[in-house]
């Protein structure tokens, strides 16, 4: 009650009501919708110099517009001649690396925009339409280069139009449910969601600034849009509740109401965080565009602005650059709402993977206006699945065994001294632990002695190891977990030789790798202890790893033979 009190407090007055003194921002953006003017390659140095001279962090841009079914159009070059044409058309509106590169060098992060959902459909939970837009999201994030670097370095994913339009009784959990999958999708890169926080399930009739109750307006938004705001903020990093008003409108020009409308929306969203234990980056849209029915002037911008910081917003993102494009006196009060220079770190990612499976990740070359680089933080996550595998350190640098040898992503999160984050990932493809096998001979009839040398990189210091054989050969192998296969058919000779490992005849067949992953082991082969039969065949040695720590497997190295003579 206090607080609906105060509220009225400040919406309460006539139309030269005054805004109270501006407070800056350091997580401000624009949005840039490229398809409603066509190719833009030509105005992104201005757009970049604009967005960093006004001091904002962020640039927007719209890259996928759903049109039907399962389709969309592309709205920007296909510069990698993968984009599969069954998905949707091509409107070659921005060359994405271009606009990322350029903003990237003036430290602005580029957030991809992808327009999901259609008025009339497909809506929600359709399924087969999710999954297109999924491939979607999938196709900007992890189309990468023959070093593994990512084509489109974006700083993150937002959702537009993820919702329904109409109805009063929409179920909020297929929404969330399609949110989280994007989500899973995304990793540690964030993943943004404009939000409809319309005026009129907000305040609604007489429109004078007497607030609906949290609980009524978050009915009424999630009967109607499918949106559960306590869920989503569960699953979002940044909301961007889409608070749009402007001169003209329900508020004629009463700046005062304006502002107590966005701290509202503000301080409702901060409120659904609190209800589900969770703090996200919280940037309501603003409206930067004038039409038949609403006009933006720099007090409405300014109103909204302020109102969004009073209500306890991380910042706001304006909508749009070019319905803005010359309009000195918004980007006056843009400016003014927005501390100079963009605060945004931007991460790096480098890696190199050492023979014998190790890859070192060097994330060092990460850097900042605002802090010195000595100062950045980093952590990874070494499989890409959301979760930091590693502590903040200042170091930026890890080394790790990887299993297997196939392909996979890995990220890394960079830090800086007020909090601020930035991600990037990239594809490692680990090179195998070896082993090599002394001597590729050996005899049934007289025996022999050979030495076995596993290399495992220094990812791997410490773990265990157990090395094994097979008389049948390497294809198609044993599986151990997962992704992680060693090459060895398992029969009765594997058996034996585990049986036998740290035996007299095998000793250091199993044990821990020394401080820079390597393990030495022998064999010794009695006369007499291999069947005659097996002359003129292969018997196949590998070895695998197991990460104490953790108790997963760590690595597995490719085969070494040894021939059986008679």
């Amino acid at each position: 009650m206090v607080y609906r009190v105060l509220l009225l407090i400040l919406a309460s007055g006539c139309a030269s009501a005054p805004v109270g003194a501006q407070t800056a921002s350091d997580d401000a953006a624009i949005g840039v919708w490229p398809w409603l003017v066509g190719n833009i390659d030509a105005d992104i140095p201005t757009i970049v110099q604009t967005a960093s001279g006004a001091g904002l962090d962020t640039i927007y841009i719209h890259l996928w517009r759903t049109t039907g079914v399962e389709a969309g159009t592309l709205h920007m070059v296909d510069e990698t001649g993968t984009f599969p044409s069954s998905w949707g058309t091509i409107q070659s509106d921005v060359t994405l690396t271009s606009l990322i590169a350029q903003a990237h060098a003036a430290h602005l992060q580029v957030v991809g925009v992808v327009n999901c959902f259609l008025n009339g459909g497909p809506l929600p939970g359709y399924v087969a339409h999710e999954t297109r837009l999924l491939q979607v999201v999938d196709h900007l994030l992890h189309t990468v280069d023959a070093s593994g670097d990512p084509v489109y370095a974006l700083d993150g994913i937002a959702l537009d139009r993820v919702r329904y339009y109409s109805g009063t009784s929409n179920p909020h959990q297929v929404v969330t449910a399609f949110v989280q999958q994007v989500k899973d999708l995304c990793g540690l890169v964030p993943l943004h969601a404009f939000i409809p926080a319309n005026l009129w399930h907000i305040d609604g009739p007489p429109y004078n600034g007497s607030f609906r109750t949290y609980a009524e307006a978050m009915g009424l938004l999630q009967g109607q849009y499918g949106h559960r705001w306590e869920d989503l903020a569960s699953v979002l990093d940044v909301a961007l509740p889409m608070a749009y008003v402007a001169e003209s409108g329900l508020y004629g020009n009463n700046t005062g109401l304006m502002q107590s409308y966005l701290q509202t929306v503000a301080s409702y969203h901060r409120l659904a965080e609190a209800n589900a234990g969770v703090t996200v980056r919280l940037l309501p849209a603003v409206r930067a565009w004038t039409d038949a029915g609403q006009t933006t002037t720099a007090a409405s911008l300014q109103a909204c602005i302020q109102g969004a910081s009073l209500g306890g917003a991380d910042g706001f993102m304006t909508f749009r650059y070019y319905t803005a494009l010359g309009q000195g006196s918004w980007w006056n009060a843009i400016s003014a709402g927005a501390n100079p220079g963009p605060a945004h770190p931007r991460a790096a990612l480098a890696a190199t993977s050492a023979a014998g499976g190790s890859i070192t990740l060097d994330a060092t070359a990460s850097s900042s206006l605002a802090f010195g680089p000595s100062t950045l933080e980093a952590r990874f996550d070494l499989d890409d699945d959301g979760t930091a595998d590693t502590p903040w350190s200042t170091s930026r640098m890890w080394t790790f065994a990887a299993a297997g040898s196939s392909p996979f992503l890995v990220a890394v999160e960079v830090r800086d001294g007020a909090g601020h984050r930035s991600v990037r990932k990239r594809v490692v493809t680990p090179a195998a632990a070896t082993l090599t096998l002394a001597g590729g001979f050996t005899s049934a009839s007289l025996g022999s002695a050979h030495s076995l040398l596993l290399n495992a990189g220094p990812g791997a210091a410490g773990h265990v190891y157990v090395i094994a054989a097979s008389a049948t050969g390497t294809t198609p192998g044993t599986s151990l977990a997962p992704g992680v296969t060693v090459p060895l058919v398992w029969d009765a000779f594997t058996d034996l030789i585990l049986l036998a490992a740290n035996g007299p005849f095998l000793p250091g067949f199993i044990g821990n790798l020394d401080g820079t992953g390597w393990a030495v082991a022998t064999m010794a082969i009695p006369p007499g202890a291999l069947p005659a039969a097996w002359a003129g065949q292969n018997l196949w040695f590998a070895a695998a790893g197991l990460d104490p720590a953790t108790g997963l497997f760590s690595f597995t190295s490719g085969a070494a033979s040894l021939s059986v003579l008679p």
